[in-house]
Protein backbone atom coordinates (compact mmCIF):
# COMPACT_ATOMS: atom_id res chain seq x y z
CA UNK A 1 0.00 0.00 0.00
CA UNK A 2 1.16 3.21 -0.70
CA UNK A 3 -0.95 5.70 1.35
CA UNK A 4 -3.16 6.05 4.23
CA UNK A 5 -7.11 4.73 3.22
CA UNK A 6 -8.89 8.44 3.07
CA UNK A 7 -12.11 10.09 2.11
CA UNK A 8 -10.28 13.07 1.09
CA UNK A 9 -7.76 13.64 -2.10
CA UNK A 10 -5.06 14.26 0.25
CA UNK A 11 -2.73 11.21 1.22
CA UNK A 12 0.18 10.63 3.34
CA UNK A 13 3.22 7.72 3.27
CA UNK A 14 2.07 4.99 5.52
CA UNK A 15 4.35 3.71 8.43
CA UNK A 16 2.86 0.34 7.47
CA UNK A 17 3.64 -0.68 4.32
CA UNK A 18 2.04 -4.10 4.06
CA UNK A 19 -0.47 -5.57 2.23
CA UNK A 20 -4.05 -6.98 4.18
CA UNK A 21 -4.20 -4.87 7.27
CA UNK A 22 -6.93 -4.33 9.66
CA UNK A 23 -7.04 0.39 9.53
CA UNK A 24 -6.80 2.28 12.61
CA UNK A 25 -7.92 5.87 12.60
CA UNK A 26 -4.87 8.12 13.91
CA UNK A 27 -4.86 11.99 14.15
CA UNK A 28 -3.51 14.46 12.17
CA UNK A 29 -0.09 14.49 14.25
CA UNK A 30 0.36 10.90 13.01
CA UNK A 31 1.94 7.99 14.83
CA UNK A 32 2.95 8.37 18.58
CA UNK A 33 3.57 5.85 21.53
CA UNK A 34 -0.27 5.60 22.26
CA UNK A 35 -1.09 4.80 18.81
CA UNK A 36 1.84 2.15 18.08
CA UNK A 37 1.21 0.39 21.13
CA UNK A 38 -2.85 0.17 20.63
CA UNK A 39 -1.78 -1.16 17.12
CA UNK A 40 0.46 -3.58 18.11
CA UNK A 41 -2.04 -5.26 20.98
CA UNK A 42 -4.60 -5.33 18.26
CA UNK A 43 -1.95 -6.72 15.57
CA UNK A 44 -1.35 -9.78 18.00
CA UNK A 45 -5.24 -9.99 19.11
CA UNK A 46 -6.22 -9.89 15.26
CA UNK A 47 -3.23 -11.95 13.67
CA UNK A 48 -3.09 -9.27 10.95
CA UNK A 49 -0.98 -5.59 10.29
CA UNK A 50 -2.65 -2.57 11.31
CA UNK A 51 -2.80 0.27 9.09
CA UNK A 52 -3.46 4.05 9.98
CA UNK A 53 -6.29 5.62 8.54
CA UNK A 54 -7.36 8.76 8.71
CA UNK A 55 -10.53 10.01 10.98
CA UNK A 56 -13.35 9.84 8.63
CA UNK A 57 -12.31 6.85 7.42
CA UNK A 58 -15.16 5.57 5.13
CA UNK A 59 -14.60 2.15 5.94
CA UNK A 60 -14.37 0.34 8.80
CA UNK A 61 -11.91 0.56 11.33
CA UNK A 62 -10.61 0.13 14.81
CA UNK A 63 -10.66 4.40 16.23
CA UNK A 64 -7.21 5.08 17.17
CA UNK A 65 -6.11 7.00 20.24
CA UNK A 66 -7.00 10.92 20.90
CA UNK A 67 -9.28 10.72 17.46
CA UNK A 68 -12.82 11.04 18.14
CA UNK A 69 -15.69 8.81 17.80
CA UNK A 70 -18.22 10.99 15.97
CA UNK A 71 -15.29 11.70 13.00
CA UNK A 72 -16.52 8.72 11.09
CA UNK A 73 -19.78 6.44 12.04
CA UNK A 74 -17.53 3.46 10.94
CA UNK A 75 -14.83 3.05 13.54
CA UNK A 76 -14.65 0.44 16.30
CA UNK A 77 -15.30 1.82 19.94
CA UNK A 78 -12.33 -1.08 21.16
CA UNK A 79 -10.81 -0.01 24.72
CA UNK A 80 -12.95 3.31 24.20
CA UNK A 81 -11.68 6.07 26.36
CA UNK A 82 -12.91 9.34 25.33
CA UNK A 83 -11.78 12.86 26.52
CA UNK A 84 -14.92 13.83 28.30
CA UNK A 85 -18.25 12.14 29.86
CA UNK A 86 -20.24 10.99 27.31
CA UNK A 87 -24.14 11.93 26.84
CA UNK A 88 -26.29 8.67 27.50
CA UNK A 89 -28.46 10.25 24.84
CA UNK A 90 -26.02 9.64 22.06
CA UNK A 91 -25.84 5.84 22.52
CA UNK A 92 -28.39 4.82 20.45
CA UNK A 93 -28.81 1.45 19.05
CA UNK A 94 -26.44 1.46 15.78
CA UNK A 95 -23.67 3.85 18.11
CA UNK A 96 -23.60 0.67 20.43
CA UNK A 97 -23.10 -1.70 17.63
CA UNK A 98 -19.74 -0.23 16.98
CA UNK A 99 -18.80 -0.61 20.93
CA UNK A 100 -16.32 -3.08 21.43
CA UNK A 101 -14.85 -2.24 25.15
CA UNK A 102 -14.03 0.75 27.04
CA UNK A 103 -10.48 1.76 28.72
CA UNK A 104 -12.20 3.00 31.89
CA UNK A 105 -15.11 2.41 34.71
CA UNK A 106 -16.63 5.78 33.74
CA UNK A 107 -17.51 5.28 30.34
CA UNK A 108 -18.52 1.38 30.86
CA UNK A 109 -21.23 2.42 33.26
CA UNK A 110 -22.42 5.11 30.59
CA UNK A 111 -22.81 2.33 28.19
CA UNK A 112 -24.15 -0.03 30.96
CA UNK A 113 -26.84 2.24 31.63
CA UNK A 114 -28.33 1.87 27.70
CA UNK A 115 -28.93 -2.10 28.74
CA UNK A 116 -26.33 -2.62 26.51
CA UNK A 117 -22.95 -4.49 28.85
CA UNK A 118 -19.33 -3.89 27.51
CA UNK A 119 -16.37 -4.87 28.83
CA UNK A 120 -13.63 -2.69 30.17
CA UNK A 121 -9.96 -3.68 29.16
CA UNK A 122 -7.85 -0.68 30.57
CA UNK A 123 -4.96 1.60 27.84
CA UNK A 124 -2.80 -1.17 25.79
CA UNK A 125 -0.04 0.17 27.00
CA UNK A 126 -0.75 -1.63 30.38
CA UNK A 127 -0.49 -4.99 28.75
CA UNK A 128 2.70 -4.26 26.51
CA UNK A 129 4.75 -6.95 29.53
CA UNK A 130 2.42 -9.80 28.09
CA UNK A 131 3.42 -8.74 24.71
CA UNK A 132 7.20 -8.59 25.03
CA UNK A 133 9.67 -10.83 26.99
CA UNK A 134 12.95 -9.73 26.43
CA UNK A 135 13.86 -6.31 27.48
CA UNK A 136 17.40 -6.33 29.35
CA UNK A 137 17.41 -6.03 32.86
CA UNK A 138 19.89 -3.11 33.44
CA UNK A 139 19.89 -1.38 36.32
CA UNK A 140 17.09 1.19 37.20
CA UNK A 141 18.14 4.79 38.09
CA UNK A 142 16.82 8.13 38.26
CA UNK A 143 13.54 9.67 37.34
CA UNK A 144 12.63 9.32 33.64
CA UNK A 145 10.02 11.97 32.13
CA UNK A 146 8.02 10.94 29.24
CA UNK A 147 6.92 14.03 27.24
CA UNK A 148 4.24 14.43 24.36
CA UNK A 149 4.98 15.61 21.62
CA UNK A 150 3.80 19.23 22.40
CA UNK A 151 5.38 19.47 25.65
CA UNK A 152 8.82 18.39 23.95
CA UNK A 153 10.18 21.79 22.80
CA UNK A 154 10.00 23.95 25.46
CA UNK A 155 11.24 21.60 28.22
CA UNK A 156 13.58 18.86 26.86
CA UNK A 157 16.28 20.73 27.42
CA UNK A 158 15.63 22.19 30.99
CA UNK A 159 14.85 18.75 31.95
CA UNK A 160 17.48 16.73 30.75
CA UNK A 161 20.31 19.50 32.05
CA UNK A 162 18.61 19.35 35.37
CA UNK A 163 19.33 15.96 34.93
CA UNK A 164 16.25 13.87 34.42
CA UNK A 165 16.41 10.99 31.55
CA UNK A 166 14.09 12.60 29.10
CA UNK A 167 12.11 10.58 27.16
CA UNK A 168 9.82 11.43 23.90
CA UNK A 169 6.13 9.26 23.11
CA UNK A 170 6.52 10.69 19.51
CA UNK A 171 8.99 10.09 16.72
CA UNK A 172 9.55 11.78 13.60
CA UNK A 173 11.27 8.32 11.38
CA UNK A 174 8.71 6.58 9.17
CA UNK A 175 11.64 4.36 7.51
CA UNK A 176 11.87 1.99 10.51
CA UNK A 177 9.70 -0.69 11.85
CA UNK A 178 7.53 1.45 14.58
CA UNK A 179 8.05 -1.68 17.06
CA UNK A 180 11.47 -0.85 17.43
CA UNK A 181 10.29 2.59 18.06
CA UNK A 182 8.09 1.21 20.90
CA UNK A 183 10.31 -1.07 22.21
CA UNK A 184 13.39 1.54 22.72
CA UNK A 185 10.90 3.46 24.50
CA UNK A 186 10.11 0.77 26.69
CA UNK A 187 13.64 0.25 27.55
CA UNK A 188 13.85 3.75 28.23
CA UNK A 189 11.03 3.79 30.62
CA UNK A 190 12.19 0.12 31.67
CA UNK A 191 15.30 1.79 33.24
CA UNK A 192 14.33 4.22 35.50
CA UNK A 193 13.47 4.32 39.18
CA UNK A 194 10.30 6.50 38.80
CA UNK A 195 8.74 7.96 35.70
CA UNK A 196 6.96 11.49 35.48
CA UNK A 197 4.89 11.43 32.22
CA UNK A 198 2.33 13.56 29.96
CA UNK A 199 1.76 10.87 28.15
CA UNK A 200 -0.91 8.53 28.74
CA UNK A 201 1.56 5.85 27.34
CA UNK A 202 3.98 6.49 29.68
CA UNK A 203 1.37 5.79 32.50
CA UNK A 204 0.82 2.28 30.99
CA UNK A 205 4.05 0.96 30.46
CA UNK A 206 5.46 2.23 33.69
CA UNK A 207 2.79 0.29 35.21
CA UNK A 208 3.07 -2.74 32.71
CA UNK A 209 7.29 -2.43 33.96
CA UNK A 210 6.36 -2.09 37.95
CA UNK A 211 7.82 1.20 38.06
CA UNK A 212 6.18 3.76 40.30
CA UNK A 213 4.69 6.85 38.00
CA UNK A 214 3.38 10.14 38.06
CA UNK A 215 0.80 12.55 36.27
CA UNK A 216 2.40 15.70 35.09
CA UNK A 217 0.93 18.60 33.39
CA UNK A 218 1.73 22.28 31.79
CA UNK A 219 0.13 25.12 32.76
CA UNK A 220 -0.18 26.35 29.40
CA UNK A 221 -1.23 23.12 27.52
CA UNK A 222 -4.02 21.19 29.39
CA UNK A 223 -3.10 17.40 30.86
CA UNK A 224 -2.38 15.07 28.06
CA UNK A 225 -2.92 17.65 25.21
CA UNK A 226 -6.67 16.49 23.78
CA UNK A 227 -6.35 15.89 20.28
CA UNK A 228 -9.82 15.98 18.97
CA UNK A 229 -10.89 19.31 21.22
CA UNK A 230 -12.70 17.71 24.10
CA UNK A 231 -12.20 20.76 27.18
CA UNK A 232 -12.22 18.19 30.14
CA UNK A 233 -8.83 16.26 29.48
CA UNK A 234 -8.44 15.16 33.00
CA UNK A 235 -11.66 12.83 32.49
CA UNK A 236 -9.16 10.69 30.18
CA UNK A 237 -6.82 10.81 33.32
CA UNK A 238 -9.19 9.35 35.67
CA UNK A 239 -10.09 6.78 33.76
CA UNK A 240 -7.01 5.19 33.27
CA UNK A 241 -5.56 5.86 36.17
CA UNK A 242 -9.31 4.86 37.93
CA UNK A 243 -8.39 1.34 35.73
CA UNK A 244 -5.69 0.63 38.42
CA UNK A 245 -7.35 1.43 41.29
CA UNK A 246 -6.39 5.01 41.83
CA UNK A 247 -8.96 7.06 42.41
CA UNK A 248 -6.93 9.99 43.99
CA UNK A 249 -4.77 11.94 41.86
CA UNK A 250 -2.10 14.44 42.43
CA UNK A 251 -0.32 16.38 39.18
CA UNK A 252 2.95 17.45 39.23
CA UNK A 253 3.63 20.95 37.48
CA UNK A 254 5.65 19.99 34.66
CA UNK A 255 6.29 23.99 34.11
CA UNK A 256 9.28 24.86 36.40
CA UNK A 257 10.01 21.03 37.49
CA UNK A 258 13.76 21.84 35.98
CA UNK A 259 14.39 23.90 39.06
CA UNK A 260 13.39 21.52 41.53
CA UNK A 261 15.78 18.68 42.61
CA UNK A 262 14.27 15.32 41.73
CA UNK A 263 14.79 14.01 45.45
CA UNK A 264 12.79 16.49 46.66
CA UNK A 265 9.63 15.08 44.35
CA UNK A 266 6.81 13.96 47.21
CA UNK A 267 6.69 9.92 47.02
CA UNK A 268 2.49 10.16 47.66
CA UNK A 269 2.62 12.08 43.84
CA UNK A 270 3.64 8.66 42.22
CA UNK A 271 1.22 5.95 42.59
CA UNK A 272 2.39 2.14 43.07
CA UNK A 273 2.17 -0.25 40.13
CA UNK A 274 -0.63 -2.67 40.39
CA UNK A 275 -0.88 -6.58 38.73
CA UNK A 276 -3.19 -6.80 36.39
CA UNK A 277 -4.93 -10.13 35.12
CA UNK A 278 -4.04 -11.54 31.78
CA UNK A 279 -6.94 -10.73 29.28
CA UNK A 280 -8.37 -13.43 27.76
CA UNK A 281 -11.47 -11.86 26.26
CA UNK A 282 -9.81 -9.44 23.93
CA UNK A 283 -9.45 -11.67 21.17
CA UNK A 284 -13.56 -11.86 21.57
CA UNK A 285 -14.19 -8.26 22.10
CA UNK A 286 -12.14 -6.86 19.14
CA UNK A 287 -13.20 -9.95 16.48
CA UNK A 288 -16.19 -9.67 17.47
CA UNK A 289 -17.04 -6.19 16.81
CA UNK A 290 -15.89 -5.81 13.88
CA UNK A 291 -17.46 -9.07 12.63
CA UNK A 292 -20.90 -7.53 13.65
CA UNK A 293 -19.93 -3.94 12.13
CA UNK A 294 -19.09 -5.90 9.16
CA UNK A 295 -21.92 -7.83 8.96
CA UNK A 296 -24.65 -4.92 9.57
CA UNK A 297 -22.96 -2.46 6.86
CA UNK A 298 -23.78 -5.45 4.75
CA UNK A 299 -27.02 -5.49 6.07
CA UNK A 300 -27.41 -1.90 5.46
CA UNK A 301 -25.89 -1.72 1.69
CA UNK A 302 -28.51 -4.84 0.75
CA UNK A 303 -31.59 -2.77 2.14
CA UNK A 304 -30.26 0.32 0.31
Amino acid sequence: MDDVRTNREEHRESVFATDGAILMSSTSDGVDLDWALTAFLASQIMEAPIFPCEPDCADIHILGPYVSFNRSDKSVLWRWSPGAPVPIGNLNRDFRLRVASTCGPNTKQSVDSTGYGVNMEGPASAFIDQLIHDLPLNKREGIGIVLHEKHWVSNYLLLKDAGFKVIPSYWNERSRDPFEEVRDRIIQINSCERIISTSMAGLGISNACGIPYAAAASASLPLFDRLDGDDDSHFLLRETMSFFGHFDIDIIELDGLHLKPSLDIAESFFKKPVQLEPQVSAELTLGGCINIMSKHANFVDNVV
